[in-house]
């Protein structure tokens, strides 16, 4: 080969050399723009093992992202793949404030400056998740404006553990008559079968509630018939509350995380109309306005005589109300009644409301008012 050929070749050499340098420059440096996980593990950075969780418990982990773009990264919005995940996310500005994200509305979550390191902080609420003792792989994805990293899918593993089963998993007692309160039954048992553990009885009780547990075998399986009664004489309106049973860990031995069973129910007069508003509608085309109701003694074994009933409001003399008893007994009393409300003309299709009221024979319950309506 000529000395030219030589010189020709090793000038193109170092061409391809120089080129291929630069190259590399710059695609690393624009690896390193975007959003970046700094906290991650070195091989999968979006991704965060949480382990085995025992049901029940709440679990968190946060992922540090940080901003190296040279300009502001609006954060569009951070979608979970399931409702037990929980993101948030905040940046601690130059001043030292904390500056929280948005997420709901229309608007962006947060909009991080040029070398802000945001705290993605990802809460598992295991009492949502859906498949217990066996693997489970959640993710965030989010959504932003940055030119090189528009979208990242943080991961995050964790098995749920859950000893025992119970059916149902929540006890709504629905409408509790205050001066009787009400009970409702939950079975429980081994997640799986064939497993030691053990529930080992009832350790607290949230609530105005009592709770009794009694175990019991089926075959060869153990299982607890706990029962669960709101006290009477409750406050009007809403209550709730827990029971707690303690319980072996998994092997039968030691101590466990605690199975937790949620009471919800609604304290209410002994007698009541349901539904609680009167909603006027027409059926048949041509057929006149009417609303139903029933009336219904909510303490078991007990019967209500009504005596009168009376409309105030709007049109109210052109309403005409039947109450009747469903199955009385030889003196009229019933458990429950039929109530109707019958429009006596069309009222031309306009709108009008007031108040219906029931005298009773009830000695909690004498009289019931309840409003009905109709819209135009």
């Amino acid at each position: 080969m000529s000395t030219g050929l030589v010189f020709r070749a090793t000038i193109a050499a170092l061409v391809l050399v120089l080129a291929h340098g630069c190259g590399g420059s710059k695609a690393q440096e624009s690896a390193a723009q975007g959003l970046v996980i700094r906290n991650g593990y070195p091989d999968r950075p979006y991704f965060h093992d949480f382990g085995r969780i025992a049901f029940g418990e709440r679990a968190e982990y946060v992922f540090e992202l940080e901003n190296t773009d040279p300009v502001p990264v609006v954060i569009h919005d951070m979608k979970p793949s399931c409702g037990c995940v929980t993101p948030r996310i905040s940046y601690t500005a130059s001043n030292g404030s904390v500056v929280e994200g948005l997420l709901s509305g229309d608007g962006p979550v947060i909009t991080l400056p040029p070398g802000a390191v945001a705290r993605v902080a990802m809460r598992i609420d295991t009492t949502r998740v859906q498949r217990m003792n066996t693997d489970k792989l959640e993710q965030v994805r989010l959504r932003s404006d940055s030119a090189v990293t528009p979208y990242l899918t943080l991961e995050m593993h964790l098995v749920v553990e859950r000893l025992f089963r119970s059916v149902p998993a929540s006890i709504d007692l629905g409408l509790v008559p205050q001066s009787h309160g009400k009970g409702a039954r939950a079975d429980l048992s081994t997640e799986i079968a064939g497993s030691p553990a053990r529930i080992l009885g009832i350790e607290s009780i949230d609530g105005p509630l009592e709770a009794h547990l009694d175990p019991t075998q089926h075959g060869d399986e153990p299982y607890w018939i706990l029962t669960i009664d709101v006290l009477p004489d409750q406050p009007l309106g809403i209550v709730k509350g827990k029971v707690k049973l303690s319980s072996t860990g998994a092997d039968g031995t030691g101590t466990g995380f605690a199975h937790e069973v949620p009471v919800l129910g609604q304290v209410v007069p002994d007698v009541v109309i349901d539904p609680g508003v009167l909603l006027f509608r027409t059926g048949e085309p041509g057929s006149l306005p009417r609303a139903e109701a029933k009336i219904v003694a909510l303490v078991p074994g007990e019967r209500v005589l009504v005596r009168t009933t009376e409309l105030e409001g709007s049109d109210s003399e052109n309403l005409r109300v039947e109450a009747t008893p469903v199955q009385p007994d030889e003196n009229g009393r019933a458990t429950e009644w039929k109530l109707v409300i019958q429009a006596l003309e069309p009222l031309r299709d306009r709108a009008f409301h007031g108040s219906l009221d029931v005298v009773t024979d009830h000695a909690r319950v004498p009289s019931i008012r309840v409003p009905y309506s109709r819209a135009p």
